[in-house]
């Protein structure tokens, strides 16, 4: 199914890949990463379909190395295992509801689809929402450079 609506954010998006763990209403934890970003929220590719509308709880993990307008104060750190060097991220915790979700095959396996999913930001501190509006707006000028 191709989607030929017309384009209905109010908010700009940008491509960024950051992780990201979705606390599910059926008390399961997902872990993936982010297709792209805006200040109202966020796409994911997942492998459950959740329910429209849902309330879940979202952490976006924003790697610090390339945003040095945010802050490393409320920061989590952790170990690249692939580079050996330590990664910075910010931790950023809100709810999120589940805007749209369309199934799309999973190319990796013969398993399970993905769900390519909408979550709205729900919830949020203004202070996270700031940075979200700061780092869209500096991806998207990126991308523009590009």
């Amino acid at each position: 199914m191709v989607w030929e609506g017309g384009e209905r954010r109010r908010f700009p998006r940008a491509k960024l890949r950051c992780r990201i763990i979705v606390f599910s209403p059926h008390q399961r934890t997902i872990t993936s990463y982010t297709e792209n970003i805006g200040m109202g929220g966020v796409r994911v590719s997942i492998e459950e379909k959740l329910e429209l509308f849902s309330l879940v709880g979202l952490e976006l993990f924003i790697p610090l190395h390339n945003y040095p307008f945010i802050k490393e104060g409320n920061g989590s750190y952790g170990d690249n295992l692939l580079t050996g060097s330590t990664l910075r991220e910010k931790s950023i915790r809100c709810e999120g509801r589940v805007v749209w979700v369309v199934e799309k095959p999973n190319i990796s396996s013969c398993q399970l689809p993905l769900f390519d999913t909408g979550f709205e930001f729900h919830k949020i501190e203004e202070e996270d929402r700031r940075i979200i509006e700061k780092l869209v707006e500096n991806l998207i000028a990126k991308e523009k450079d590009d």
